[in-house]
């Protein structure tokens, strides 16, 4: 035989805590469609797969992004069309009631604006297409890799 006890009084075993917490896009982000983008998240407790969704209407409706994926805190996205200033993005325990969405709205917007560029990227003329040798500036943002085309 081993060692035993028996208790004195009644307990509980409870589970562990679960949580998972999005850290981006996470309010203010600005993603351009067809960029890649990395959806992140911590997590904590016994959580598998996750299932991840984006919404672009403050979380009135969802589109599913992946399900059943790995929980390893990262999912990488290619932004899809549908631009907005009211996205949101929400990683949710797959099969669980466990789940966390951006604190704030962030942008899906056009890859291409239309506008001045700001004078810290390269800007390269291109011909207009109209067959009269008219060109036009395009800039490409360094940091963002945001397209101006400049009028």
């Amino acid at each position: 035989g081993g060692v035993t006890d028996t208790s004195d009084a009644s307990f509980t075993i409870s589970p562990e805590p679960r949580s998972l917490t999005v850290t981006g896009p996470n309010g203010s982000e600005d993603w351009p469609v067809g960029s890649n983008q990395a959806v992140t998240w911590n997590s904590s407790g016994p959580i598998g797969k996750v299932d991840i969704a984006a919404s672009r209407d403050s979380g009135a409706n969802w589109t599913t992004l992946a399900t059943n994926e790995d929980n390893d805190g990262s999912f990488d996205w290619t932004v899809t069309a549908g631009e907005s200033t009211d996205c949101l993005v929400r990683v949710k325990e797959n099969g669980g009631a466990t789940e966390d969405e951006s604190n704030a709205a962030f942008a899906i917007t056009s890859r291409a604006k239309v506008g001045s560029p700001s004078a810290a990227g390269d800007i390269c003329r291109v011909p207009a297409g109209s067959g009269t040798g008219a060109t036009r500036c395009v800039h490409v943002e360094p940091i963002t890799g945001a397209v101006w085309i400049v009028p």
